[in-house]
């Protein structure tokens, strides 16, 4: 719907996030070891855009190790 809402707005890629929620919408944690072929599956199913966003580490609270920019 964010494409539609694109294209009939005029709107550029700035102001479409700075204007709408265009989160994540679906993630998965997986296996670091099981990373490469989870994009795999999820490529050849019709996914267009995969990214890895980040690592679970053990230890207290939340930290954030590794982030999109």
């Amino acid at each position: 719907v964010f494409s539609w809402m694109q294209d009939v707005s005029g709107l550029d890629d700035t102001e479409m996030l700075r204007t709408f929620n265009c989160g994540i919408g679906m993630i998965l944690v997986v296996d670091k070891a099981l990373a490469t072929e989870a994009t795999s599956i999820l490529l050849q199913n019709g996914e267009d855009s995969v990214v890895e966003m980040g690592t679970v580490v053990e230890g207290d609270g939340v930290r954030v190790t590794h982030a999109l920019s």
